[in-house]
């Protein structure tokens, strides 16, 4: 195991999705101390992206690469320094950009990380969960605007059940929202819903919890209760709209159980991701003195 200051390089695009997972895993690595570089693989040259081929790539001193799921199938460098990949998206196994999948990609790295624990128990990977940054997603003395919000994209699944919550309490926000936005959003409401569909324990479980709403979900029953211990369920939306009417009815108790909420996010931040990694590969995860 390597003492001191990591010398680490972050492989991700951040042309296509400039809120990709990749900053903050750039600003979690420094925070605890590393020396860490982004590499962008790629470059745009009118609509398109081009493949650098790794021409650019500065190896010397660097201790591993990190690659950090873009959803774009770009070749992985060759080098013989150590390789390492977090899946995000591991619902949805085909790349959205330049075909190929992320079974055959998960084959190409020293050690592997995803997101969601059926699919890292699948693989023989290593389950890190999703996180969320705290210089982002917090507390705020907005007042409440809302009873509930959902902050996400909506198909048509997702506007069916919320048209039924709607009905009853029309006084929601349903719609896209980004960092600031979202987190003010979040603040002036009283709940936050959640509905997925893939399985997965998505980023709204833990942005969401982050703020003064109370977080309520369906379940996604892969994990999650290793992970939280005061999220809100619901099985449909019948019986969603029943949670929900017994957590209005007593604002003060559910402000509590939204806090206890907000204190088990301590636990999911984007750096306590990164200590895993190291300590899972063998790196120290200690800030150099």
């Amino acid at each position: 195991m390597k003492r001191g200051r990591l010398n680490i390089v972050v492989v991700f695009d951040a042309i296509l999705r400039p809120e990709t997972t990749g900053r903050y895993v750039v600003r979690a690595l420094r925070n605890l101390g590393h020396n860490v570089s982004h590499y962008n693989p790629l470059y745009k040259t009118g609509d398109a992206l081009v493949f650098k081929h790794y021409t650019d790539l500065l190896l010397d001193d660097v201790d591993f690469l990190l690659y950090v799921d873009d959803d774009i199938n770009y070749p992985i460098s060759t080098t013989a320094i150590p390789k390492y990949y977090w899946c995000i998206d591991t619902h949805r196994m085909e790349h959205l950009v330049s075909g190929g999948t992320r079974w055959e990609r998960l084959k190409r790295f020293d050690a592997t990380f995803l997101a969601q624990k059926d699919r890292a128990d699948e693989v023989g990977g290593h389950w890190l969960p999703l996180a969320y940054d705290p210089t982002v997603w917090h507390t705020e003395e907005t007042g409440k605007r809302y009873d509930w919000c959902f902050v996400g994209n909506v198909n048509p699944k997702r506007q069916v059940f919320f048209d039924v919550i709607r009905a009853v309490y029309p006084n929601g926000f349903v719609g896209n929202a980004y960092f600031d936005e979202a987190n003010k959003i979040y603040n002036s409401a009283w709940l936050a819903l959640n509905l997925t569909f893939s399985n997965d324990i998505n980023m709204r479980f833990y942005e969401a919890q982050a703020t003064s709403a109370l977080f309520l979900s369906n379940r996604v029953n892969n994990g999650e209760e290793s992970l939280f211990s005061a999220v809100e369920y619901f099985d449909d939306a019948e019986n969603c709209l029943a949670r929900m009417r017994s957590l209005l009815a007593n604002k003060g108790k559910l402000s509590k159980k939204a806090g206890k909420q907000t204190s088990d996010m301590l636990h999911h931040t984007y750096e306590a991701r990164m200590r895993s990694l190291l300590q899972k590969t063998g790196w120290t995860d200690e800030a150099p003195t």
